[in-house]
């Protein structure tokens, strides 16, 4: 097949977030198919532009990466966000339009815009179009208030619903995502779950080489147990959480350290929180985005990984890319919501689930388990069990491509 793959925020390993497309893209070069992905130019993607020219290509890795070259950052404000989507829609379109014998088109989310050069170029090339949906929007946007104007409400939603009926399939990172799909009058044999990957990140680094590489770049961190969020700080991620869990447990337990990795608009206002909780560099510390190929080394010197959102009900239908990091280091996990990844949880003894609102109790929950040496150990191989068995990246790319072969009438 020669599958194009649009994706907006496409992201390569020597880039700070999250490689999904990139793996899924690469197996399937592996297995002989051609990838075309179509993206834009993301500050954390790790894409570097080689022209000025407004579309440029590069073969990365077996994969024809088409890039428009539209600059795209967390850290923009919402007006120059709308301009930077509709932009890349507008370039994205064209250059889908010109790619040649294509047999399958796939738009991954978010933004969501990201469906319309998909769903036009699907129908002037006949081709079927399938639509992954990283996140149900615009219910967050919704839900947390962020988008107020009536106009756009009716506009995203119109093209919710236009792009779930136009796609021949649906593939959902969730189940909660996919129950609200399907509540919203999409059949449900039409939207298959397929989360986020966990990679066996333990087997690529040694406990001695993860513990030298902490200690020679976070030398506070030497001879302490430590707890781990590597992502954005965002309004959704709820970082600020960690802030007062840091102030809680300070008391109970002040050798037990909090590193927190990334960037986003959120990070200064953390950083904030922490400094006049009087944690800030003392059992709390904030670091920038590293490359993903380093993540491995502190994921494995942790003693728990953490993720975050805010105590909002559609944010609980997530499939972070840290939760499933955070398996394939073999590590406990640490949530503070409910859903299906709370569930999990709770039914493999693969980490711990806190109260989101009870920070006393979720800070002694914490130094509890960390306290407990039996308990961090089978945390530990329960996490790694569930990313080989469960959430391995092979597995679900196999899962992925037969969905494809099956839109174009092939067999495996």
């Amino acid at each position: 097949m020669h599958i194009l793959y649009l994706h907006q925020h496409f992201s390569l390993p020597n880039g700070t977030t999250g490689v999904r497309s990139y793996e899924f893209s690469r197996f399937l070069v592996q297995k002989g198919h051609k990838v075309t992905v179509i993206t834009g130019l993301h500050e954390w993607s790790g894409i570097k532009k080689t022209t000025h020219r407004i579309i440029e290509i590069q073969i990365i890795d077996g994969i024809q990466v088409i890039i428009v070259n539209v600059p795209y950052g967390q850290k923009m404000n919402y007006l120059r966000r709308i301009f930077a989507f509709l932009s890349f829609l507008i370039w994205a379109t064209i250059a889908a339009i010109k790619v040649k014998q294509v047999d399958l088109i796939y738009a991954t989310s978010t933004p969501i815009t990201i469906a319309v050069p998909g769903m036009i170029t699907a129908f002037l090339k006949r081709k079927p179009f399938l639509f992954e949906v990283r996140d149900v929007w615009p219910d967050i946007p919704l839900e947390m208030g962020i988008i107020t104007n009536p106009i756009i409400i009716y506009l995203t939603k119109l093209l919710e619903k236009f792009t779930y009926r136009f796609a021949k399939h649906i593939v959902a990172l969730s189940p909660g995502m996919k129950s609200r799909i399907v509540q919203k009058g999409i059949p449900d044999q039409k939207v298959t779950v397929i989360p986020n990957a966990s990679d066996l990140l333990k087997e690529w680094t040694s406990p001695t080489e993860a513990k030298e590489f902490v200690h020679r770049h976070y030398p506070y961190l030497v001879d302490r147990p430590f707890l781990v969020y590597i992502g954005t700080f965002g309004l959704v991620n709820r970082v600020d959480y960690c802030v007062e869990l840091a102030k809680r447990t300070l008391d109970i337990n002040p050798n037990f350290a909090y590193l927190l990795i990334g960037d986003g608009k959120e990070k200064e206002n953390v950083r904030q929180a922490a400094q006049e909780a009087k944690v800030l560099n003392k059992n709390l510390f904030i670091e920038d985005a590293v490359p993903r190929h380093t993540i491995p080394y502190i994921l494995g010197a942790s003693t728990i990984i953490a993720s975050f959102v805010s105590p909002i009900k559609v944010l609980e239908d997530n499939s972070a890319n840290k939760f499933f990091d955070a398996l394939g280091a073999g590590k406990p996990v640490l949530i503070n919501y409910g859903g299906w990844q709370a569930d999990l949880l709770l039914e493999t003894g693969a980490g711990v689930v806190l109260d989101p609102y009870d920070l006393d109790h979720a800070a002694h929950q914490l130094i509890e388990k960390i306290n407990n040496p039996e308990w961090l150990q089978n945390a530990s191989s329960k996490s790694f069990e569930l990313a080989k068995t469960k959430f391995h990246r092979k597995l679900l790319a196999e899962q992925l491509e037969t969905i494809f072969l099956e839109q174009v009438g092939q067999k495996k």
